[in-house]
């Protein structure tokens, strides 16, 4: 017995420090990670500031010149889908390709749910060669960052009578892997048959909100947060997270990258809640798309308040 006691003893404490040696090894990766996310953010913004302050060629400037490319358009083979990119990418300030190439396909009734196939090659191909939209290389690999170019914006007036909306990175600052992250999110709340809005900040009674993002259905006005392993040093997220649920009367939507990051939301937005009233929505974006197809529904986690 005493020597089984012992056995069981040491067997313990090799477990015990094989779980410390993991856990230390968990925290560096988590630090090494941030630190890599953060590195990325500053070398996008900087590429961001270099690409703003980049001269404009002179026959971007031409509004004559733009008038003719214009008129020009509908007669471009392929003509009534690069009026739908325009008008796509127009109402969202910007968008990914992979989700821009699954709206084509679906637009055109192809049998080819990714749009990964030769026809939305083309088309894609051909928006770029007419000068509507520019693409840019995110740290995601082969998913790239499509934007309207000054040509595709002044046909994006023409076409609706307004104004494009503004892309996120020129409007709000926020980081390439923060846009990536609300686009994503948008796209999944497309599926769930919300119209996106545009965002806006608001104030009341002293208090400030600014949703990441906005959408309606239904009559239904929703606002959603979305969230990464990292936060901004300077974010009092405590605040943050109670006018949240002052702003949304305590129904909240959040989405996060993954399931790591859902504590990230948790942590404040649960003692934010001020009863069982209270409702907070929750998606793991890396397990949407599964969730979607088999509950219907993107929401991978909700919470009500106590």
């Amino acid at each position: 017995g005493q020597a089984d006691t012992k056995t069981l003893k040491a067997e313990n404490n090799r477990l015990s420090a094989e779980l410390a040696k993991a856990s230390r090894e968990r925290d560096a990766y988590e630090k090494a990670n941030r630190n890599q996310e953060e590195a990325i953010d500053r070398l996008t913004n900087q590429i961001d500031r270099l690409r703003s302050s980049q001269p404009a060629a002179d026959e971007n400037d031409n509004a004559e010149s733009f008038a003719e490319q214009y008129d020009a358009l509908p007669k471009t083979k392929h003509g009534d889908q690069l009026a739908f990119i325009i008008e796509y990418i127009g109402e969202r300030g910007e968008a990914l390709s992979p989700d821009l190439r699954k709206k084509i396909a679906e637009n055109l009734n192809l049998n080819d749910p990714e749009g990964k196939g030769r026809t939305v090659s083309e088309v894609m191909s051909l928006a770029e060669q007419v000068g509507i939209i520019t693409s840019f290389e995110t740290s995601r690999g082969r998913q790239k960052l499509v934007e309207l170019t000054k040509f595709g914006k002044y046909a994006f007036e023409q076409a609706t009578g307004s104004k494009p909306r503004e892309n996120d990175y020129q409007k709000e600052h926020k980081s390439e892997s923060q846009v990536i992250l609300a686009l994503e999110a948008q796209a999944l709340l497309e599926k769930m048959g919300y119209k996106i809005l545009p965002t806006t900040r608001m104030f009341i009674d002293g208090h400030e909100f600014a949703p990441d993002i906005a959408a309606e259905k239904d009559g239904e006005v929703i606002y959603a947060e979305v969230e990464r392993n990292t936060t901004k040093a300077n974010q009092n997220l405590d605040t943050k997270w109670r006018n949240f649920r002052h702003f949304s009367n305590g129904k909240m939507f959040a989405f996060v990258p993954n399931k790591s990051a859902i504590n990230n939301v948790t942590r404040y937005a649960l003692p934010a809640m001020k009863g069982p009233q209270d409702i907070l929505y929750l998606c793991d974006i890396s397990a949407a798309t599964r969730q979607f197809e088999e509950k219907g529904t993107i929401w991978t986690l909700i919470r009500k308040g106590v």
